[in-house]
């Protein structure tokens, strides 16, 4: 008996002692092994995550110069357009010179014509007028040769003679403006204007252009004088002959008018404010 109790002492020793050192030596670190190795599992999801950061960081770095390339392309042809409109403008400048926008003013204007006819065996002269005038001039004050006019309109409705009646039948029947209520010139060349204009001086000079009269446009040339009163204000007087037949102005036959002239003056006087 007491030989077999020493022996299971010895046992139970011998084990407690073995499992000292294997404490000791670090061997129980297999029976953990299993439990990190679920974290080497996880770890590449944990690393993934990373992964997938600097995938993303990689690609953001990658499209962020695509799209400033993009940009910059789209920002060259405007760029580009700028600097073609700045040089434009530089050459129209420096070729054309500084221009002056003048604008006709109604309030000191007016446009006529007249005729003659024989009105009760009598001569007579017949005038009408408008002050319904609308125009624009644009100067070139360093290169005056360069000055152009734009379309001149008078408004056919407004025009005035001394007889409501002859009024009546100068819209009805020959002007007809309700139809054509506007009779316009549009200038295609002036000549005589010189190199250099001062205040005060009175210029001669020829307008060539289109006149529209009744829907009929005809070639046409007023002469006369313009003054450049100031650099705020041009005057003007200008004056031109067109046959009736030319635009289909045919005059209504009544008991009281023998006759008309086949021609007929205009005569524009203006006076054009700087804008």
């Amino acid at each position: 008996m007491n030989s077999m109790r020493r022996s299971n002492l010895l046992k139970i020793g011998l084990g407690v002692l073995t499992m000292s050192v294997m404490a000791a030596c670090g061997t129980a670190a297999p029976a953990s092994t299993s439990a990190p190795a679920a974290q080497p599992t996880a770890a590449p999801s944990a690393t993934s995550a990373p992964t997938a950061s600097d995938a993303t960081a990689t690609t953001a770095a990658t499209v962020a110069p695509t799209a400033t390339s993009a940009d910059a392309q789209a920002a060259t042809p405007a760029a580009t357009d700028a600097m073609t409109a700045t040089a434009a403008v530089t050459t129209a400048t420096t070729t054309s010179g500084s221009i002056a926008v003048f604008k006709i003013d109604p309030g000191k204007t007016t446009a006529t014509f007249t005729l003659t006819e024989v009105l009760l065996g009598k001569d007579n002269t017949v005038v009408g007028a408008t002050s319904k005038v609308s125009g624009v001039i644009s100067v070139t004050m360093d290169q005056p040769a360069n000055s152009q006019i734009g379309t001149i309109q008078i408004d056919a409705t407004d025009f005035k003679t001394d007889s409501n009646m002859r009024n009546g039948m100068i819209q009805r029947s020959i002007l007809k403006t309700s139809q054509y209520q506007y009779v316009s010139f549009q200038a295609t060349a002036i000549d005589g204007l010189p190199a250099k204009v001062n205040a005060g001086d009175q210029v001669p000079v020829k307008i060539t252009g289109n006149l529209t009269v009744l829907g009929q446009t005809r070639p046409v040339t007023f002469a006369g004088t313009v003054t450049m009163k100031s650099d705020n204000e041009i005057d003007g007087t200008l004056a031109a002959t067109i046959a009736r037949a030319d635009f289909g102005l045919t005059i209504p036959k009544v008991p009281s008018v023998a006759s008309a002239s086949d021609n007929v003056w205009l005569t524009l006087q203006f006076v054009a404010t700087k804008q």
